[in-house]
């Protein structure tokens, strides 16, 4: 069933007149005439009576007609949905790992949503492995994580920056000179949990150099940890990020330890064949600017 078929059918009834019908369409008479027919013989039924130059709807184009409209509207919606995408309600599921959520997305939310009022972010937590395993199963929109460069199949990324991994502390004890793994290995230590991929570096520096750490507490909340080290307890091995205004303030000092530097990196990804809405990029285009 041809769609300029039943327009042209509407305009028939609307003007009453094949000729009208033809010169609003832009056709000449006898193509509306052709239309008409073949959509007579696609629906099996007569739909007009042509008596004395009037053109009068059969009983079956008058049931017809209501379908007809119907089809109409339903395509005029359709061909304008993306003028209206504005005003709706939208939903983001983004994913991301621990540290990230609680230190940059608190601030990110509240200006998001003051000027993207219609976008409805969910957060999902999770290790980097458990969101690039969601978003291959189209679980999650956008992913957001730090870790070592990631190549994945059909993953696109959309942002790379690098963030270096430092040893911090406000102990009194630990003064400012170069130590060993082994040397601080003694002091109180705060841990991430597992699955942070800065967590296993350290995990493969201890491994390799045969070193136990004095762990007193493991938690995913990096602000816990940065409030137990700042009022003098333990050492931590933290992102940059998420201690850079405590170190300019000196509230935490960087520990100098002597083991090879490591950066991670933070990384927006996508799927490839994630179709974007206007609200994923204008998302998009906010987070990789933070």
């Amino acid at each position: 069933m041809d769609l300029r078929h039943i327009q042209s059918f509407v305009k028939v009834v609307e003007k009453q007149s094949f000729s009208k019908a033809a010169q609003e369409l832009g056709y000449t008479q006898a193509a509306i005439t052709i239309q008409i027919k073949q959509l007579e013989e696609t629906l099996g039924t007569k739909l007009f009576d042509r008596i004395h130059r009037k053109v009068r709807l059969t009983e079956d184009g008058e049931a017809f007609i209501f379908y007809a409209n119907d089809i109409l509207r339903t395509f005029n919606r359709a061909r304008s949905f993306k003028n209206d995408e504005e005003s709706v309600k939208t939903i983001i599921r983004v994913g991301t790992v621990g540290s990230l959520g609680s230190h940059f997305f608190p601030d990110f939310i509240y200006t998001f949503s003051q000027q993207y009022p219609l976008v409805e972010l969910k957060i999902i937590i999770g290790t980097t492995k458990s969101l690039t395993d969601m978003i291959h199963r189209n679980e999650i929109d956008i992913m957001y994580t730090i870790d070592e460069l990631i190549y994945e199949p059909e993953l696109v990324n959309m942002m790379r920056e690098p963030e270096p991994i430092y040893f911090v502390t406000k102990d009194p004890n630990i003064k400012a000179q170069k130590y060993s793994l082994d040397e601080i290995s003694d002091y109180p230590f705060l841990l991430t949990e597992k699955g942070e991929a800065y967590r296993y570096e350290l995990e493969r520096h201890l491994a390799h150099e045969s070193v136990d750490l004095n762990a007193i507490v493991e938690v995913g909340e990096i602000g816990i940890i940065t409030k137990v080290l700042k009022k003098g307890l333990g050492i931590a091995y933290l992102p940059y990020f998420s201690v850079k205004d405590d170190v300019d303030s000196h509230a935490l000092n960087i520990v100098d330890v002597d083991i090879p530097n490591v950066t991670m990196w933070r990384q927006v990804m996508v799927h490839e064949k994630k179709f974007l809405s206007k609200g994923m990029k204008d998302f998009l285009e906010t987070i990789t600017k933070i």
